[in-house]
C-alpha cells in the first residue's frame, strides 16, 4: 500500500489507497489500519454495496468481529461484521497528514 501523494516518509498516508484482503489475517490488519486512520473510509461489502464513514470502534476474536462506523451525515453508528467486508478504501482526507505535532 503506497500513496503517491506523500512526499516524505514522515508524511506517508493511506489517503486514497485501497486494500482488498485475501485472508483473515490481512482483513484484521486492514481493519486495524482503518481504525487508526484519521479520516473516513469506504467499506466495500460482499453484498455489492458500500458503507462510508469514520471507523471509531472494533471488536474481534479468533473467528469474527465487527467494526463500528459513524456514517457520513448520520448520528447513529452502524455495526459492520468483518465477514461482510470485501475491501477498504481510505477515501477521506487524512486530517493529520502534513501537520506537525506542535501544530
Amino acid at each position: 500500500m503506497s500513496n503517491e501523494q506523500a512526499s516524505s516518509p514522515s508524511e506517508t498516508s493511506l489517503e486514497h489507497t485501497s486494500v482488498n484482503p485475501q485472508t483473515g489475517a490481512e482483513l484484521f490488519h486492514a481493519i486495524d489500519l482503518a481504525f487508526d486512520y484519521r479520516g473516513d473510509v469506504t467499506l466495500g461489502l460482499k453484498s455489492g454495496g458500500s458503507v462510508g464513514g469514520y471507523v471509531f470502534g472494533r471488536c474481534y476474536d479468533e473467528t469474527d468481529g465487527f467494526v463500528e462506523v459513524f456514517l457520513d451525515g448520520k448520528q447513529e453508528p452502524r455495526v459492520i461484521r468483518y465477514r461482510d467486508i470485501e475491501a477498504i478504501h481510505f477515501s477521506g482526507e487524512d486530517t493529520a497528514i502534513r501537520k506537525s505535532w506542535e501544530a
